[in-house]
């Protein structure tokens, strides 16, 4: 039983299986027809993509990118994360052919919250029959011939190690990144044109942005974040929702959002906020990271936005950080030194700023011109370019 803080028990590794085996392998859409409704998936999502599935298959079609995409329409589909999470989810499928051993753990994850509930009501024929429920659940997901979680070499070798890219150079779905750099540098409004190209569905840094519904965490005062994103041409409608850093119940709210995008800015505020009492907190550092990888691993991509140290320009507090994102992002000004090469200098120096990041996948260094205020672009010389975005990386 988990405690009233932990989110109820889920597999949303098994419900993108089931997902992604029925895209792509039209007799996987057949054999879970039967076991597997709407209410047994935990993420909200992933429930609007298997009607999408059942409505698609029930007109004697095939359910794949294209078919299922027309089947949500358009609000349902930027709920269910846009087209870019419904072509992610075929990545990292182990099989198809186990497609029922996925669908029974997704059922067992069902019963197992119904058990909970019931727990909570201490409704006594309901625990019986949620209990009973479970006992069959768990023999269908007890498979002797899965080798789930455990994937082959071949399988592992079969897709890409660098997550689908949600804001170009900053942000990847599912994962964790943290920026860091000056105050006044131009982080924020560098990422607040990178959100405004992904709601607006426009490029950005020549690259495709796709960001679903986002959530913004700000030590601005809200009126004022709101208006910075107004001003660089978000809608009212556009699916972006703002809290201030200080405020108490943000982790809950955000598993509850389910957002594409999760905007933390400054990294500090929200901790403390959290329940971190200094940066050095290990333990409670610790507890606050790890709940934003279980909100990564639901599929979001989180950006952090964090200070660096005056001294050095390191990032600050960097050693549990460090140590749990997937990919760090330096970001100052910098000024041409010596032959072509750029040199770190004062921000009253340059309008010029340079990205460099560094991760668990292949990073490019950008360099950025800040323009007129509210917009970076690449800079025209040098050429620097991100990695393609399906290409593969070496290790």
């Amino acid at each position: 039983m988990t405690g009233r803080d932990d989110p109820p028990p889920h597999d949303l590794a098994a419900e993108r299986a089931v997902l992604g085996a029925c895209l792509i392998n039209p007799e996987a859409a057949d054999r879970t027809a039967d076991l597997l409704t709407e209410a047994d998936f935990y993420r909200a999502a992933h429930a609007l993509i298997w009607r999408a599935i059942r409505t698609v298959t029930d007109r004697s079609g095939v359910a794949d990118l294209i078919t299922v995409r027309d089947a949500l329409g358009t609000a349902d589909l930027e709920r269910a994360g846009g087209v870019v999470y419904l072509a992610a989810l075929d990545t990292g499928v182990p099989k198809s052919t186990n497609v029922e051993h996925y669908a029974a753990i997704v059922r067992q994850r069902r019963c197992e919250r119904d058990l909970q509930a019931a727990s909570d009501r201490l409704d006594v024929n309901a625990i019986r029959a949620a209990a009973e429920a479970l006992d069959d659940a768990s023999l269908l997901a007890a498979d002797p011939a899965s080798t789930a979680p455990f994937v082959s070499l071949a399988d592992a070798e079969s897709g890409s190690m660098v997550p689908a890219v949600v804001l170009p150079g900053l942000a990847w779905r599912g994962s964790i990144s943290v920026i860091g750099g000056a105050p006044k540098d131009g982080k924020s409004t560098l990422i607040g044109q990178a959100i405004a190209a992904a709601c607006n569905g426009q490029p950005f840094l020549g690259q495709p942005a796709s960001c679903g519904l986002v959530a913004i965490i700000t030590e601005e005062p809200v009126r004022l974040a709101a208006a910075r994103l107004r001003a660089l041409g978000v809608a009212p409608d556009a699916g972006v929702y703002i809290a201030p850093a200080g405020a108490r119940g943000a982790l809950p709210a955000l598993r509850r959002l389910e957002a594409g995008l999760i905007v933390i800015d400054s990294f500090t505020a929200f901790a403390v906020a959290a329940g971190a009492e200094t940066m050095n907190d290990a333990a409670a550092m610790r507890r606050i990271l790890n709940q934003l990888r279980g909100l990564a691993e639901a599929g979001a991509a989180v950006l952090l936005v964090h200070h660096v140290r005056k001294s050095d320009g390191a990032l600050a507090d960097s050693r549990d950080i460090g140590a749990s994102v997937d990919v760090m992002l330096d970001f100052y000004p910098v000024k041409p030194g010596k032959g072509e090469e750029l040199e770190r200098c004062p921000r009253a120096d340059s309008d010029r700023r340079r990205l460099v990041g560094v991760g668990r996948w292949p990073v490019d260094t950008l360099t950025l011109d800040y323009i007129g205020g509210d917009a970076y672009h690449v800079a025209a010389a040098g050429g620097d370019q991100l990695p393609p975005t399906d290409g593969e990386a070496p290790i």
